[in-house]
């Protein structure tokens, strides 16, 4: 099989794609000089990449022989990598401010990036589904519902914390660590965004007194949608 682009002399800011197989069989296509151009500069940033591999846990599985806990889909080339996690719905220990709360967890959602070694974005986002078998494109993302989060984007504020170098997928179990073991402030929180608009969640420090005296999981109609969308805005990462 071959492929010429050949520019037409006859015809002004057009471009003929002629592909031919093995057989003699020969296709040609018409084509916009502007189309043309955006094919030859997406190609060259292909070219320029190492192939992505592909990593992932079969559904509803967390742990087990060469299996990273939580992981539902990663991908690396070499130098960057980007995965998906699913934290199932739990009690947490949060410190908020010198405080320390139980509180109850919704089910999360941890996207990562890295290059070259380096953590360079991290997301995260609740949604109300109680495994990750319930997954799929159309699950809606709701804001994190505590502060360090950016409520609309669902963007993790890191502040000063240094991570150690990302060398395979399963070192963001480690960043998950991190962020539950970090110390929340209120940079980001506000109620009616983080959580449903209630006069004792106006502070952050209600929410978690109110959260750690319940009895059961944290209620689903406490969440407020994220600005993400749903959670195909997060597979979309993963089309290379």
């Amino acid at each position: 099989m071959y492929t010429v682009f050949r520019i037409d002399s006859g015809e002004a800011g057009i471009v003929t794609c002629e592909i031919g197989d093995t057989d003699g069989k020969v296709s040609r296509k018409k084509i916009k000089l502007e189309d043309f151009y955006g094919i030859v500069k997406a190609s060259s940033g292909i070219l320029s990449q190492q192939e992505w591999t592909y990593y992932f846990n079969p559904p509803g599985t967390f742990s087990g022989l060469r299996q990273t806990r939580g992981l539902v889909i990663g991908a690396g080339n070499g130098s960057d990598m980007r995965a998906v996690f699913f934290i199932p719905a739990d009690k947490q220990v949060l410190n908020y401010v010198g405080t320390s709360y139980i509180v109850p967890f919704p089910s999360l959602l941890f996207y990562f990036e890295s290059k070259n070694g380096h953590l360079s974005h991290t997301y995260v986002f609740a949604a109300k589904i109680k495994n990750c078998t319930e997954l799929e494109t159309g699950t809606q993302l709701y804001a994190f519902p505590f502060g360090n989060v950016d409520a609309h984007g669902g963007r993790v504020c890191w502040g000063d914390t240094k991570h150690p170098r990302i060398q395979g997928i399963s070192c963001f179990q480690s960043i998950i660590s991190s962020f539950f073991g970090s110390e929340v402030n209120d940079d980001y929180y506000k109620a009616g965004y983080h959580v449903i608009r209630k006069k004792e969640f106006e502070m952050q420090r209600g929410l978690l007194i109110h959260l750690a005296g319940l009895d059961g999981g944290f209620p689903d109609d406490y969440l407020v949608e994220s600005g993400a969308g749903t959670f195909r805005k997060i597979e979309e990462k993963f089309y290379f």
